[in-house]
């Protein structure tokens, strides 16, 4: 009885399959390092804004004020926020180490997107709280900040200073409502 003959793989053919996967690995790596650092400023503004909510939220249940406080240049990170009330600490959160290679920007214009322009709304200083501050979220959803018109912090890649800039603002007095802004290079548009 004869067997019949199993066919396997040449080497010719291994090499190309080898050589195919390499390509498509070393451009996999490419892209995904290329879009990290847009990737980190989307993630640190998102993080940032639903923190707030979270702060407002806390406020609200507990019918008691509620304070979400920036700390720049503190011990071992760069930006860390925490979320507290009445001396218990909700979060504390580390963003610099949670998204390396994320920095804030402070030399850019004032927070305004075009829809405000018309509501009579003051504009919103640019990156208020680079250096730090809080933001006391009262049970009713007024908000009292560092500044009288409201906070904002401005997210950029370190790696990529020509990239994607992305604010996340709040304003002060009447209903705190946050919400992101990006930057286009010369105008700040509401997302």
């Amino acid at each position: 009885m004869r067997v019949p003959c199993e066919r396997g793989f040449t080497v010719t053919e291994l090499l190309v399959t080898v050589g195919i996967v390499g390509i498509l690995a070393t451009v996999a790596i490419w892209e995904i390092e290329r879009t990290l650092p847009e990737y980190r400023v989307g993630a640190a503004a998102s993080r940032f804004l639903l923190d707030l909510r979270t702060t407002a939220a806390i406020a609200a249940r507990t019918n008691r004020p509620a304070t979400f406080r920036v700390i720049t240049e503190g011990e071992n990170c760069a930006l860390r926020y925490l979320i507290e009330q009445d001396g218990t600490v909700y979060q504390n959160v580390c963003l610099t180490d949670e998204l390396r290679g994320m920095t804030t920007v402070k030399d850019l214009d004032a927070i305004r997107c075009p829809e405000e322009n018309g509501l009579g709304l003051a504009e919103l200083p640019a990156c208020s709280l680079c250096d730090g501050g809080s933001i006391v979220f009262l049970p009713t959803g007024q908000v009292l900040s560092t500044d009288p018109v409201g906070d904002t912090i401005v997210f950029r890649s370190a790696d990529d200073e020509d990239g994607l800039v992305r604010a996340v603002g709040i304003r002060a007095g009447g209903i705190g409502r946050a919400r992101v802004y990006q930057w286009t290079g010369t105008e700040w548009l509401c997302r």
